[in-house]
């Protein structure tokens, strides 16, 4: 006897109709992202002296920062940080491992400079205040030590 899989046509439909919504606001959503992280990384940039974005300014995704903080840790900031932002020093395939990035060792960064990076990631319905919020709270954690 052959049995054959009855496809899940309602979910099929669905996810076409979320990807045409997505499609529609697509190009404003990018340009918002880019804008409040650039906004993020000015401000950062002026209040702490000697971070680096890690990548490209422009060619990369528009809700990601990833910032080597000068002269600490970026596990060390995160802890420092409490519960004021959620923000990572890596993948969640990495955590738990005290290494430094391979990516970012490969490109060109060297172990300090790698443990004092930080991934800071905006969502769809993150605004400017809550990147001013986001950004005082780092500034405060960073100069703590």
């Amino acid at each position: 006897m052959r049995y054959t899989k009855t496809e899940n046509l309602p979910s099929i439909a669905g996810l076409g109709k979320a990807c045409e919504l997505a499609k529609k606001e697509m190009k404003h959503r990018v340009s918002s992202l880019k804008a409040l992280t650039r906004c993020m990384y000015t401000e950062l940039q002026s209040q702490i002296p000697g971070i680096t974005l890690n990548g490209h300014i422009t060619k990369r995704l528009p809700n990601t920062l990833n910032l080597t903080f000068p002269h600490v840790q970026g596990s060390v900031l995160l802890e420092r940080l409490k519960n004021d932002i959620e923000a990572s020093t890596g993948s969640a395939c990495h955590e738990g491992k005290h290494t430094p990035s391979s990516v970012l060792k490969a490109m060109g960064l060297s172990n300090a400079e790698a443990f004092g990076a930080v991934r800071l990631s905006l969502g769809k319905n993150t605004t400017e205040r809550q990147i001013k919020r986001a950004v005082k709270a780092i500034v405060n954690a960073y100069r703590s030590f």
